[in-house]
């Protein structure tokens, strides 16, 4: 019975002992030691028990002594004392363990036996079938209920049975101590007893042993006998004759006779017993020899002439390599002992059977050896042999496709030759025969070479893994034969069958243009080697060798991924050589680039120009069926409404194009690369303005011109553009309203040239603003390498027709910039546009057009104007002319031509702003405003050619008249420009002062007016004294006047009309010119202070002057009208000359240039005066008419209205309110 575990705790071993001592002895705590002890033995309380020593003897320890100290007494006493005894602790169950266990294996059987005895049916009695009844009656002896009881008394007694033993252990458990040291001490008597019974059992072993060792005791006497006489006395002799020795010629003749018998016996006795395969036999020197090709032969005789008697065995030899040559003493005497006996009783057949087992035996055993012995040296590793019963398993490759991997073998053994048939065949017989398989699957269409005369288990292996490598390589061909580039023989692909055992088979594999593998297997490992070796096919090679299992089914992908990628890394190579830069993936999803690539497509490769769109990328999507090249526009923003758009977090594809090329794998060499740069950019370019002509619903066509040098399979594409639908002028002339240039615009890629970023941000336009008066400035300093934030621009040819050609006087003349060309005799214009590579250049190119539109119009305007506008250069920014009148000095005198002014039209401006700018000294500067007003007014340049001419004499005269009044410190000129045909010129004169005490005479104010009148169509200027004049009151300005100009005149220059002067555009200057000397005269002698002599009632004449003023007024033409009333313009500079404007004259006639501080203060300076003019001079237009409006009301007004005066020009009640900076 097991020991146990009283009350669930440990036992004394366990719990109050510890290992201690050389042999792990316990040691007991003083509690077990009063518990095994006797009732008369008491222990000190400053005492314990420890067990210690090689045998665990008790020894008594002091409490005063420090623990784990042993006394030398205890050490004395326990060196003589036996080993301790082992322990036995093996097996031990814990108590609570056991009854937990027992408790919940009775609960389970006794909720199994409640359903099952639930699950039995009691039949209930007759009588009281309806009543309910709790309780069983006393009488209830049915079956069922008998049944149930029996079955429910032996779960009891099973269950009592169970726990009765589980209280025994209990019992037991309570003196587990004791029971657990007799259990140690019978196992330690058990093991002596064994001890003993194996000494005992040794002993007579060797008594029985000693009996082969034991010698005879020599005879003496016999040997004594022997070796005297040479006889012994005692030994009989039988009286045999030995028979004389046969001579040579009996021995023939015997011979002979047994060759007759033999030959005899096997033609005529045993023919029909000769087994098929001993008819190849000869009969020699006494013996018949069968021989069975690459098996052995064997030699027989007969012994007696009876041919019922049995052959004889005599010799026996193997005719195949590597055999033994002779056969041991041993196996000689086995073999004919076995073959006579089967000679006995099976005769030739069985001889022939025996034998060919044994042929066919040996032949696998040494397959067997070969194949061990180049297992264990070339082959190590890479075979595992398996003997069968009769056969041999040899499995190659071991390693090579993994543990779980598929497994080739080989299997050669013994095959019995029968057939099927019912029809037996003598030739058939057992062979050695061969089952192949590869990948864990037979193959049995083949038929393996076998070689039995000369056994090679190596030869044999190389045949099978030939034939293997053959299927793989072989499959491998075929997938990538049916692959497109090579299908279309555009790259080359071979494979190679061996014709020898000694040619291992090869794939040759045309990778690119240039790089070219062989593909091979290797023998022993299995293994792919691909040479020549490089780092993207080694990659491959380690890809073959451990990523696949089935390298027949799928080897061909590797070798197409290599393909793409020995295209992606020379791509990537050489591109980056030219300009490329290679970069990744921009975050595209799959599912945005499989709608337009190839479904073959294995290699996807990123490119980039530094000067390109970053929204614009080149991809070399690599395949079976050939490198393809796209363009792809990328965007983050999806295409489509906003309310029905989704948020997209990646970018998208907005556009793709694929770049059209002749061939399917070209060579990405670097003469390509800079092509497909050029055809790349001029793709991007066509596409981005394709794309912004049709956004703005312009009528476009893309044809192919003839063949270019960017693509190698269609000739350079051209863009042809409908004028009418491009421009908002519809191709109309706004002057004329018809067509300034044929309808049909081309629009052509030219090139590629690389911009800094500085020139892109000076002339966004992409147009070129170099002209002779703004050359071009070249660089300073060496030109250093092309810096990383330099971009590049694609060149665009734009080419039209103009309706009317350019006169080509003109055009020889003209310097037109280097953006623009014009030919004369065809009328054919271009241009050049220039644009960052994928963004359009479409608006560019409609302000181009609507500035050659514009300089069109231009130039015919200025050839309308051929006496007084003359063109010096022409851009496509600016126009510049030059103009000029001629003068005619008088009848007497001839016409010289005046000095020619040089004008610039600029239009460079991103709106239709045009801007009149004037060289240093023009006289029209004091009109510039106006003159810009008319030029962005309907009348355009037209109504500026018209005015410039008629004003140049009149602003000239002007100037001249105002530099004279320098010499007359004390009187100044104003002159106010009221509009582009209007002036009034002020004279403020003061007069000499009279004394020192006497106050200074208030200054004396005339106001001269200068307008443009028409009489007949024909411009004259009129100039007259200020209307707000007193006519009543005649000064002797009135009467200086009256004499010197307005009776005089000059023939054909000018003329006097009583009250004013009038003169034409050529004798416009001698007129002002007259009458400033005439004020001028009067100004340096005084007279003009002077008093007006009593009795001069006014001025005669004035009639006729009115008269003249109101004929020229009521012809007043279109122009004046519309060039008065245009809009206010912007603040003038004074067109009188200040006390600072006077300095800076007289310094730079010094030749003294003013410092950057003393031109400051004289802007402050100026503009302060400029102030304070305009303040005195609205004053005092202010007075002037106060008072005039008070002489009106008395009653004095006997002259004409100055309504009247003003007529004819639609300006009255106007003029007085005009300020005029």
């Amino acid at each position: 019975m097991e020991n146990g575990y009283g009350t669930g705790a440990h036992t004394n071993h366990d719990r109050n002992e510890a290992p201690n001592g050389t042999n792990g002895a316990l040691q007991a705590s003083s509690r077990a030691a009063e518990k095994t002890s006797l009732p008369n033995q008491q222990q000190s309380p400053n005492q314990s028990i420890q067990m210690n020593g090689s045998n665990g003897a008790p020894m008594t320890q002091s409490a005063d002594q420090p623990a784990g100290s042993v006394s030398k007494n205890a050490n004395i006493q326990t060196k003589g004392t036996p080993p301790e005894i082992n322990h036995i602790t093996e097996g031990f169950e814990s108590l609570p363990n056991l009854l937990t266990r027992l408790a919940q294996v009775t609960h389970n059987q006794l909720s199994g036996k409640l359903l099952e005895l639930a699950g039995m049916n009691i039949q209930q009695s007759p009588d009281n079938s309806n009543a309910v009844s709790f309780v069983s009656g006393p009488d209830d002896n049915s079956a069922e209920n008998i049944k149930k009881k029996v079955n429910l008394l032996k779960f009891a007694e099973g269950v009592h049975s169970n726990w009765t033993k589980a209280l025994v252990i209990t019992k037991w458990s309570r003196i587990s101590e004791e029971v657990s040291r007799v259990i140690d001490l019978k196992a330690h008597l058990d093991e002596q007893k064994l001890y003993y019974d194996i000494a005992v059992h040794e002993l007579s072993e060797v008594k029985r042993s000693l009996v082969h060792a034991r010698l005879p005791n020599p005879d003496l006497r016999t040997a004594v006998e022997v070796l005297s006489t040479g006889k012994a006395s005692w030994m009989p002799d039988l009286g045999y004759i030995e028979p004389p020795p046969l001579t040579a010629k009996e021995i023939l003749q015997s011979l002979q006779n047994l060759n007759t018998l033999l030959s005899i016996r096997l033609n005529l006795h045993d023919y029909d017993k000769i087994p098929y395969h001993f008819r190849n036999y000869t009969i020699k020197s006494g013996r018949v020899t069968f021989r069975v090709e690459g098996e052995f032969e064997v030699d027989l005789t007969i012994a007696d002439e009876d041919p019922d008697k049995q052959f004889w065995f005599i010799d026996f030899r193997f005719l195949f390599s590597p055999s033994p040559s002779a056969l041991t003493d041993q196996m000689r005497y086995s073999l004919e002992a076995k073959v006579n006996t089967v000679l006995e009783k099976d005769g030739l057949a069985g001889c022939y059977k025996v034998l060919h087992d044994l042929t066919l035996t040996h032949k696998i055993s040494e397959l067997r050896r070969q194949a061990y012995e180049i297992g264990r040296s070339r082959w190590i590793d890479s075979l595992m042999v398996e003997p069968l019963r009769r056969s041999i398993s040899i499995q190659y490759w071991v390693d090579r496709y993994g543990k779980d991997g598929p497994k080739s073998w080989v299997i050669i053994g013994v095959v019995s030759g029968k057939k099927d048939a019912a029809y037996h065949d003598e030739k058939e017989t057992s062979r050695i025969g061969i089952r192949w398989f590869r990948d864990s699957k037979e193959v049995k269409d083949v038929e393996i070479p076998l070689e039995l005369t000369t056994l090679s288990v190596e030869g044999l292996l190389r045949s099978v893994i030939t034939m293997h490598v053959s299927h793989i390589l072989d499959n491998m061909y075929k997938s990538l034969r049916a692959k497109p580039l090579y299908a279309n023989r555009d790259l080359a692909l071979s494979f190679k069958k061996p014709t020898t055992a000694e040619q291992e088979p090869e794939l040759h594999v045309q990778l690119t243009s240039q790089y070219r593998i062989n593909v091979i297997v290797e023998y022993i490992t299995g293994k792919f080697a691909i040479s020549p070796s490089s780092r993207l096919t080694s990659q491959a090679e380690y890809r073959l060798n451990n990523q696949t299992v089935d390298p027949a089914s799928n080897g061909h992908e590797y070798i197409e991924n290599l393909h793409c990628v020995l295209i992606s890394e020379d791509t990537v190579s050489r591109a980056y050589t030219v300009g490329w830069l290679p970069v990744r993936n921009p975050r595209l999803p799959q599912d945005e680039l499989k709608p337009f690539l190839p479904r073959d497509t294995l290699q996807l490769s990123w490119f980039q120009k530094p000067g390109w769109d970053p929204n614009w990328y080149l991809a070399l999507s690599s395949g079976m069926s050939g490198e393809r090249w796209w363009l792809i526009e990328i965007t983050n923003v999806p295409e489509g409404p906003k309310s029905e758009s989704i948020v997209l977090d990646g970018p998208t594809v907005r556009s793709h194009i694929q770049l059209p090329l002749k061939s399917v794998s070209p060579a990405p060499t670097y003469a390509f690369l800079s092509s497909l740069h050029l055809l790349s950019t001029s793709m991007i370019s066509y596409y981005t303005n394709m794309r912004a002509l049709h956004s703005r619903r312009a009528k476009f066509m893309l044809r192919n011109t003839p063949k270019s040098m960017l693509s190698s399979r269609q000739g350079q594409p051209a863009l042809y553009v409908m004028l009418s639908t491009l421009l908002p002028s519809k191709n109309k002339s706004p002057r004329t309203g018809k067509p300034w240039a044929k309808d049909v615009l081309k629009v052509s890629f030219q090139g590629i040239e690389t911009l800094e970023p500085k020139e892109t941000a000076s002339s966004p336009a992409g147009g070129s603003d170099q002209s002779p008066s703004n050359p071009p400035t070249a660089p300073s300093g060496p030109v250093g390498p092309r810096q990383p934030d330099t971009e590049e621009g694609a060149i665009m040819i734009a080419e039209g027709h103009m309706e009317t050609a350019i006169p080509a006087g003109l055009l020889v003349k003209q310097h037109v910039d280097k953006d623009i060309a014009f030919h004369p005799s065809t009328s054919a214009f271009a241009f050049r546009l220039r644009a960052r590579v994928g963004e359009p250049c479409i608006t560019p190119l409609i302000e181009r057009l609507q500035r050659v539109e514009r300089l069109v119009d231009f130039v015919q305007v200025i050839n309308a104007h051929p006496d007084s506008l003359h063109c010096e250069s022409v851009s496509l920014s600016r126009l510049i002319f030059s103009y000029g009148c001629v003068q005619s000095q008088g009848p007497n005198q001839p016409h010289t031509e005046s000095p020619r002014y040089q004008a610039i039209i600029d239009f460079s401006s991103q709106t239709s702003h045009l801007e009149l700018q004037l060289e240093a000294g023009n006289p029209h500067i004091r009109i510039l405003d106006y003159l810009n007003k008319i030029l962005n007014s309907p009348l355009g340049l037209n109504g500026l050619a018209t005015i410039l001419p008629l004003t140049l004499p009149v602003l000239r005269a002007l100037d001249a008249a105002e530099d004279s009044w320098d010499d007359i410190p004390s009187s100044e000129l104003q002159i106010l420009c009221r509009a582009a045909d209007w002036y009034a010129v002020r004279y403020i004169l003061t007069p000499p002062s009279e004394g020192e005490n006497k106050a200074p005479a208030a200054p004396k104010r005339v106001v001269f007016e200068i307008r443009l009148q028409r009489r007949g169509n024909v411009p004259w200027w009129c100039m007259r004294r200020d209307q707000k004049h007193n006519a009543a009151t005649v000064d002797p300005l009135d009467l200086a006047l009256k004499e010197k100009v307005w009776t005089g005149g000059e023939k054909g220059v000018w003329m006097g009309m009583q009250c004013a002067a009038i003169a034409q555009t050529g004798g416009a200057e001698a007129m002002v010119l007259r009458v400033d000397s005439a004020v001028r005269d009067l100004a340096k002698d005084g007279t003009v202070f002077a008093s007006a002599p009593p009795g001069v009632a006014g001025v005669k004449g004035e009639g006729v002057a009115g008269e003249i003023t109101d004929g020229l007024g009521g012809q007043t033409g279109q122009m004046q009208a519309q060039a008065v009333n245009v809009p206010k313009a912007q603040p003038q500079r004074p067109q009188t000359k200040s006390p600072v404007l006077q300095k800076q004259t007289q310094k730079k006639a010094q030749g003294l240039p003013p410092t950057q501080q003393q031109r400051t203060q004289a802007a402050l300076a100026e503009a302060q005066h400029r102030a304070q003019f305009q303040a005195q001079q609205l004053a005092r237009q202010k007075e002037m008419h106060r008072q005039a409006q008070i002489q009106a009301r008395q009653g004095q007004g006997q002259q004409r209205p100055n309504a009247n005066a003003n007529s004819g020009n639609g300006n009255s009640g106007k003029q007085d309110a005009i300020v005029i900076d």
